[in-house]
């Protein structure tokens, strides 16, 4: 979530994005390139084309020229001014396609291929004449048969490729970016368009005038800026499936041709597919709607479509897939996948100095608890190789030489987003390395948050950087063009230096600081010749010294803020913490920069906001219900006094889009009777946090929305749920006070890896926590405090969950309740579950219950027509019954602590349970009493004492009322413990 500044040039953004082709390249198998490295390895003759040998040629042209046929023409590095044609049968190959250029210099096409049999791979080809009227022009242009395009960078042009009158092409491999149109086919038969990336076009792909039996498949199209594909009416039978589709129109088809494999039956990745997949199957269960006619993708996949490697340290040999796509370690993990792969890491902590040596992407489950510990010993994670893409970790425990740092880059094109990197000797450390997008972290730090050497065209945006004795982010010697923008930059001796390292080297210059909040002991210092501010809106920083004023009130100083060091300042210090655009309900027509960055109405400022903007609103109360329907930040100026009032119509913020944070606000007053809520969000990877949400139907609801963080929330006397949670994935619940609602927190339909921890959750009437309808591996856990409510957690029909280190006390009918929950994946562990009427129920259910202390409830543990194992608990002070199991079978009770209540264990109707090595200590009726009809347990190696607590002593250490119930192993081994044995 991050803001680009306005004015990039396109080859900037073209370098930024390069980060994102590792998807493309992966997408190839291992030996698809044979038969291309053959044509170009077997010809009779190379020709070469710069390069410092003799008999080089100095254009490419002259090389093709003096060529024979079926010879290959090397050309070495460099930018080449050319419009070229080929007219014989060739392979050109570049040396590199990032630095092997082909400029058209805007005059035609930049490659003409007019024969047969062409390969052309490695290249850069960009700058091809702009269309005028109806002509239109390519970075190639293939009018012939046959040709392979592989490899290559198609760039600014107005189109990428063009293929007219001509079949059987294969365009494979590249990446079309900033083009007009990426691919163009007219009057094309039989071409394979296949695992290429389209990205930032206006349209990816457009198939004109009787196209017909193109194979268009394996390629991911996003973010173009009209259609991602386009086919026109007089197309027929093209086969469109496996790419991946993520643009503002997807596709828009007045053809008839087919939107999936008609032989296995899978079609295309949509982002905007709104089915479902009830079956799990990966396909959704209703075909997704091709606009411009009838056409349909009848097997639209659920999923993007790619390589994907599991990390678990619980996994090991008996997993599926062991060492294959499963692993225990990330660096295992790494080393099997392939450029282009996702790892996903589940929870954990793993011990490990990795080292990250293709383009890969991996993603954490949750940053604070998926911990990469470097053990104090050189950097925990090092990045050599471009296009890796590092999200959501807690990376700690650097080396603590000069060089050790949690994140060490020295290739091009990563991201590094939404980690904490934290007790390291360098937070992020940049070397050499160009292109990188350091967004959304977390970063404190022993030395520097942030260090640049020789390092250029890097965004560092949206991080807090924090507590360094040293430097929060420092750049050195020939660093030029970074931007540094939107970044908290807090309690640092220098907040950013910029400067020669050592003293006397090169001078960082042409960076772009703007919009950072800094509050440091020195906030800045500045030796180069470097933008202290936004070069296109006149907008600096947030400086926590600048002692200058605002008469205007248009939150820009009036004079600038002058930066030590050297000559720099800059000259449009804000006033207003970073903030570019303002809302306040007292701004009118008259006030500066009206109906442009300041408005009086939120749901006005979002309108104007661009994408990733931040938006700060002043105290007051905003009567509004607003759709956020861009990725942008909303912060307020303080939550208490800043109110946004649904006014009874509906719900107060709807999110549309991905990336939304909403901060510091008190959110009221949805429509209570139909449903409405605070915060209703329909897309993924936002935040709620800081806010106080009270008076609504519900306070957030999430509906069928992945990886949202709501944290930090105050959430009370809502009508019906604080928060709920419909077909909702993967978020994070934390730190939140949740009181006085119908109930806490409701989780249902089909919601899965959801993690709730860290919350204060009481005064709720029916539940604190409810889980129902298939919502599995619910992870609640790290100190909830679920106290004081009608009922604690209620799980019904959950196959697999944790409840782990919390505090369940004082509800009034269960701390824990589990109904037809019925799996030994199911874990309920470490927890202090106490004062409530009964401590853990289970019917119907299964699961393990470990390491717990359960103690001073009416009855301890209950147990109806379930299985369990009961391990390691102590039970203890409950004033009927510590244990209670009816109807139960096949039960296992190890090494527990059962004591000072006023019955230890109960069995009725049980069997077949196994009770063994627990101690039974001080309970004032039985340790244990078997009723009738209990038969076939076992129980054997217990300790039964008299031990005094509190005055009171089993009265009886054992009663057995039921039927071939054995209290004995075999002699050699012994049965139980009896301290009145006499």
């Amino acid at each position: 979530m991050y803001k680009m500044r306005r004015g990039l040039s396109k080859i900037c953004i073209l370098l930024i994005v390069f980060s994102l082709i590792g998807v493309v390249e992966t997408a190839i198998p291992n030996n698809a390139n044979y038969s291309l490295v053959f044509s170009i390895t077997s010809s009779n003759e190379i020709l070469y084309v710069g390069g410092n040998g003799t008999g080089n040629y100095s254009s490419i042209q002259e090389a093709i020229d003096n060529a024979s046929e079926n010879v290959t023409i090397f050309v070495y590095g460099g930018i080449y001014y050319e419009n070229i044609v080929i007219d014989k049968n060739i392979n050109l190959v570049g040396e590199n396609n990032s630095y092997t250029i082909i400029d058209g210099n805007e005059i035609d096409d930049v490659v003409l291929i007019n024969h047969d049999n062409i390969v052309i791979r490695n290249f850069t080809i960009r700058n091809s004449k702009q269309n005028i009227g109806s002509l239109y022009y390519g970075g190639i242009r293939i009018k012939s048969n046959e040709s392979t395009i592989y490899n290559n960078y198609i760039v600014e042009n107005d189109n990428g490729i063009i293929i007219e009158n001509c079949i059987n092409n294969t365009i494979d491999h590249n990446t079309f970016l900033s083009n007009e149109d990426g691919l163009y086919l007219n009057s094309a038969e039989e071409n394979r368009i296949s695992d290429n990336y389209f990205y930032q076009n206006q349209n990816g792909i457009k198939v004109n005038k009787n196209s017909e039996n193109n194979r268009i498949t394996d390629n991911v199209v996003e973010n173009q800026s009209s259609y991602g594909i386009i086919l026109d009416v007089s197309t027929i039978n093209n086969y469109i499936f496996h790419n991946n589709f993520e643009n503002f129109y997807n596709a828009y088809d007045e053809g008839d041709n087919f939107w999936y494999d008609i032989i296995i039956n899978e079609g295309n990745y949509w982002s905007d597919y709104n089915g479902t997949d009830e079956d799990y199957n990966g396909i959704g269960d209703s075909p997704y709607k091709i606009p411009g006619g009838t056409n349909e993708d009848n097997f639209p996949l659920v999923e993007i479509i790619g390589g994907v490697i599991y990390v678990d340290d619980g996994f090991n040999e008996q997993t599926h897939g062991w060492n294959i796509t499963y692993f225990n370690t990330i660096q295992n993990g790494i080393n099997a996948a392939e450029n282009g792969f996702i790892i996903r890491v589940c929870n954990g902590t793993y011990y490990e100095n990795i080292i990250i040596n293709k383009s890969i992407k991996i993603f954490a489950c949750f940053k604070n608890s998926t911990i990469i510990d470097g053990g104090e010993k050189d950097c925990v994670v090092t990045i050599n190789s471009p296009s890796v893409n590092l999200s959501g970790f807690k990376i700690i425990n650097s080396g603590i030489n000069n060089n050790d740092c949690g994140i060490e880059i020295t290739a091009d094109n990563a991201i590094i987003s939404n980690n904490i990197i934290t007790n390291n000797n360098i937070g992020v450390n940049l070397c050499n390395s160009d292109y990188n997008e350091v967004l959304n972290n977390e970063i404190k730090i022993y030395k520097q948050g942030i260090y640049i050497f020789n390092s250029s065209n890097n965004i560092i945006n949206n991080n807090t950087i924090y507590n360094s004795p040293n430097d929060g982010i420092i750049i050195v010697n020939t660093s030029f063009e970074n931007e540094i923008s939107y970044n908290q930059i807090l309690e640092n001796n220098f907040g950013i230096w910029i400067g020669p390292y050592p003293s006397g080297g090169p001078i960082p210059f042409n960076n772009i600081i703007h919009h950072n909040t800094l509050n440091n002991t020195n906030n800045s210092y500045d030796e180069g010749y470097n933008f202290w501010y936004d070069i296109i809106i006149n907008e600096g920083n947030y400086w926590s010294d600048y002692n200058g004023t605002d008469l205007d009130a248009d939150g820009i100083g009036d004079t600038p803020y002058n930066i030590s060091g050297g000559n720099n300042c800059d000259m449009y210090p804000l006033t207003d913490l970073g903030f570019s655009i303002i809302v306040d309900d007292d701004f009118n027509s008259s006030t500066h920069g009206w109906n442009v960055s300041r408005f009086n109405s939120i749901q006005n400022a979002v309108n104007k906001a661009e994408k990733d903007e931040i938006i700060q609103v002043r105290n007051g109360t905003y009567f509004e219900n607003i759709i956020i329907n861009k990725s942008l930040i909303l912060i307020s100026e303080y939550k208490e006094y800043t109110i946004v009032d649904g006014g009874n119509k509906g719900c107060v913020f709807k999110i549309l889009k991905d990336d939304v944070k909403i901060q510091g606000f008190t959110i009221q007053n949805s429509t209570k009777t139909t449903g409405y809520a605070a915060v209703e969000i329909y897309s993924n990877k936002s935040i709620i946090k800081n806010n106080i949400i009270r008076n609504n139907y519900f306070g957030v609801k999430l509906t069928e929305s992945e990886s949202n963080i709501i944290q930090d929330n105050e959430i009370k006397m809502n009508y019906k749920d604080g928060i709920i949670l419909m077909g909702s994935d993967d978020n994070d619940i934390s730190y939140n006070n949740i009181s006085n609602n119908n109930n806490g927190i409701n989780i249902t339909a089909k919601s899965k890896n959801n993690e709730i921890k860290n919350n204060d959750i009481f005064l709720n009437d029916i539940y604190g926590i409810s889980i129902d309808k298939n919502s599995e591996n619910t992870q609640i856990k790290s100190q909830n405090r679920i106290h004081n409510n009608t009922n604690g957690i209620i799980i019904k029909g959950i196959d697999k969950f944790n409840i782990s280190n919390n505090q369940i006390m004082n509800n009034v009918n269960y701390g824990i309740s589990l109904q037809s929950s019925d799996s030994k994946s199911n874990i309920i562990s470490n927890n202090d579950i106490f004062n409530n009427n009964v401590g853990i129920n289970l019917d119907k259910s299964g699961l393990f219950i470990i390491n717990n202390i359960v103690f001073e409830n009416a009855d301890g543990i209950l147990l109806v027509d379930s299985e369990a194992r009961i391990e390691n608990n102590t039970i203890n002070d409950n004033s009927n019954i510590g244990l209670k199991i009816d109807s139960s079978r096949k039960n296992e009770i190890w090494n527990n602590i059962i004591s000072n209540n006023n019955e230890g264990l109960s069995l009725s109707d049980s069997s077949n349970n196994k009770i063994w090595e627990n101690s039974f200590l001080s309970n004032e009726e039985y340790g244990i009493i078997l009723y009738s009809n209990t038969e076939k347990n076992k129980l054997y190696q217990n300790n039964f004492k008299n031990e005094k607590v509190e005055g009171k002593t089993n009265a009886k250490n054992a009663v057995d009322h039921g039927n071939n119930n054995t209290w004995n192993l075999p002699y050699e081994f012994g049965g139980n413990y009896w301290d009145d044995y006499t």
